[in-house]
């Protein structure tokens, strides 16, 4: 008899690490897309910077974005998919100052995040264009990318208009 999932369930057969085909079929195609696109957009935006790797936890299977410390944690479920990162307390003052340019939602899920001492935990479920820039908003404010746009004007990259996403567009083939 074959087991019937529920959506948001973890990946967790121990005996397999996750393969770009076992993970379109679990979390979907449709969040298979924002992976990728997110996926593309931390090695293009942090060359070199962090060291992606596979680790079974607690039962699940979690693809970890690390240098020294945690930046950020890929959470896929049975057709969902979550980012996981912690805000320390420079970065909660830096989300604090920049309240008022981030999204209502992101502002939302911090404000209602607790508070633990090692900082705040943020799970964001990503299954929109929006909840990708959120994704990408607080990354960039956790740690600026390493290209930064001119400073001779023009729309950031991480505009939320999408008028000016040229490292998001032609990812993997995908558009913003």
């Amino acid at each position: 008899m074959q087991q019937a999932f529920r959506i948001g369930d973890p990946l967790n057969d121990p005996s397999a690490m996750p393969d770009d085909d076992l993970l379109r079929d679990w979390i979907g195609s449709a969040a298979f897309r924002h992976w990728v696109i997110l996926r593309d957009w931390l090695d293009a935006s942090y060359p070199g910077v962090f060291r992606p790797h596979w680790m079974h936890d607690a039962g699940a299977w979690l693809l970890r974005y690390n240098r020294s410390r945690p930046f950020c944690t890929f959470v896929p479920g049975y057709r969902s998919f979550a980012i996981m990162t912690v805000l320390g307390e420079r970065e909660r003052l830096r989300f604090e100052a920049r309240r008022d340019r981030l999204s209502p939602e992101l502002c939302r899920l911090h404000d209602a995040a607790t508070t633990h001492p090692e900082g705040k935990w943020l799970k964001i479920a990503i299954s929109s264009v929006d909840d990708r820039l959120d994704v990408i908003d607080l990354l960039a404010l956790k740690r600026p990318p390493g290209r930064r746009p001119s400073r001779g004007g023009g729309a950031s990259p991480l505009s939320r208009s999408g008028a000016n996403l040229p490292m998001l567009q032609g990812m993997s083939g995908q558009q913003a």
